[in-house]
């Protein structure tokens, strides 16, 4: 890819081939939804064609019926989250597979329904600005019940959870690649890349991932600027403008080689708008934290994950923009809310995160509840053990925010004193913890 004066060309930490060979055709004719033609991916002059188009022509690969060819299709997504570095991370990877390896369509999939969307509000705002139809998208609830994918790229976790797990298999046996930033769970070790490091964005690893491949040029023009305002958006999000703790200089290099092809040092210009990378950081921030139209059980599941601990426990945690006392300025009934989505998800330890920003400083509140009596006292128990690590407090604020929340015994809400302790950096819990059901909390 082409490089960046002063930029050390990215090694990944792990991976195997440079990228998965082209996929056997074999057993698709059981599959005919799965091996279409492609009408045509590269235009005439052999180059990719804009990121709207591609992500049309690949939609239209995996639903709509067309000649047998010798095309086979993989399907890229992101953690059940959905967040912006998921999102944005699969369009990317599938976009930049496909040129490298064009007999294979990599179609991005959302992982989340259709009407969904009005949960994500910046991820909108990206796409508008971009010329991104969500029309041109694929949803979960888009994908037909008959539709039997045997090829999946996990970006953004490297273990199939919720109902990816049901169509991928639950201990990854239909994946492919892995691009991921989190705790690696052993799954999958075939797959091809397998790469996963520690950085603030997986967005991150897919951008210099794909720049270590020999031979494989950056899209050009308008579109390459398109492709890379892409990327580099979940990665100054995610690593709060390379201000944060959780920045590694493997975000810095991947900014630094996306704003060389954006084509300014300090700012971008696309379809004749310049932005400054400050101006539009804080664009997509305010978009991303404006969720004065969401309910507080949209906000539950905006950004929601679930999975099962070793002991099987359904353990579900939901990250918030906004604190406890603005959800329970929004209706006083968020204690409520937290018990409903429990009870709706069959959850048995549930917990809340707040991440939210005052007078500009970044603080955090952390909610743990036992939706199942069983687990009654493992919030007691997370305090002892991670109490002092993730300065945990007595919670304090507006009269009347927490009292239902304190009056219930299987209920703790904390003030987390060390707001940079995030899941992402904060190894996960000890087995102990792990038997008791909340190792994962912050994994």
């Amino acid at each position: 890819m082409t490089g960046v004066v002063g930029v050390t060309p990215y090694t990944p930490q792990y991976h195997t081939h440079p990228l998965h060979p082209p996929l056997s055709s074999t057993g698709l004719e059981d599959y005919p939804l799965l091996n279409y033609s492609l009408m045509s991916f590269m235009n005439h002059s052999g180059e990719m064609p804009s990121v709207s188009s591609f992500l049309s022509a690949s939609k239209n690969a995996l639903l709509r019926p067309a000649p047998v060819s010798n095309r086979t299709v993989a399907l890229v997504t992101g953690n059940e989250s959905a967040d912006l570095d998921s999102c944005l991370a699969s369009i990317t990877y599938a976009y930049l597979a496909t040129q490298a390896s064009p007999s294979t369509v990599h179609v991005p999939l959302l992982n989340f329904d259709r009407a969904d969307f009005a949960l994500k509000p910046e991820l909108l705002h990206v796409f508008k600005d971009t010329s991104v139809s969500t029309d041109d998208l694929v949803c979960l609830d888009d994908l037909p019940v008959s539709l039997n994918v045997e090829n999946w790229v996990l970006v953004d976790h490297n273990a199939p959870t919720g109902r990816i797990a049901h169509m991928a298999g639950a201990q990854a046996e239909k994946v492919i690649g892995i691009i991921d930033h989190h705790v690696d769970e052993c799954l999958a070790k075939g797959a091809s890349p397998r790469v996963i490091d520690v950085t603030g964005s997986c967005t991150t690893l897919v951008v210099n991932y794909f720049r270590s491949l020999p031979g494989l040029p950056w899209p050009a023009g308008e579109d390459g600027k398109t492709l890379a305002k892409i990327a580099i958006t979940p990665i100054l999000i995610d690593c709060s403008n390379l201000r944060s703790n959780k920045t590694t200089p493997h975000d810095v290099e991947a900014v630094a080689f996306l704003r060389s092809i954006l084509g300014v040092e300090k700012g971008f210009q696309t379809k004749g708008m310049t932005d400054s990378i400050d101006e539009w950081y804080h664009a997509v921030d305010d978009a991303k934290r404006d969720v004065s139209s969401l309910s507080v059980h949209d906000l539950l599941r905006r950004d929601y994950k679930e999975w099962q601990t070793s002991t099987s426990a359904t353990l579900g945690i939901s990250s918030c923009v906004v604190s406890i006392t603005d959800l329970h300025n929004k209706d006083g009934k968020w204690w409520s809310a937290i018990k409903e989505w429990s009870q709706e998800r069959k959850l048995d330890v549930y917990a809340l995160m707040a991440s939210f920003k005052v007078d500009g400083k970044h603080r955090r509140e952390l909610v743990v509840y036992a939706a199942n009596e069983k687990w009654a006292e493992i919030g007691k128990l997370f305090k002892e053990k991670h109490g002092e690590e993730f300065d945990l407090k007595k919670w304090k604020g507006e009269e009347g925010v927490v009292d239902a929340v304190e009056e219930d015994e299987r209920a703790w809400p904390w003030r987390q004193k060390n707001a940079k302790a995030s899941r992402k950096q904060i190894a996960p819990a000890d087995k102990e913890l792990e038997q008791a059901g909340l190792a994962s909390l912050y994994g």
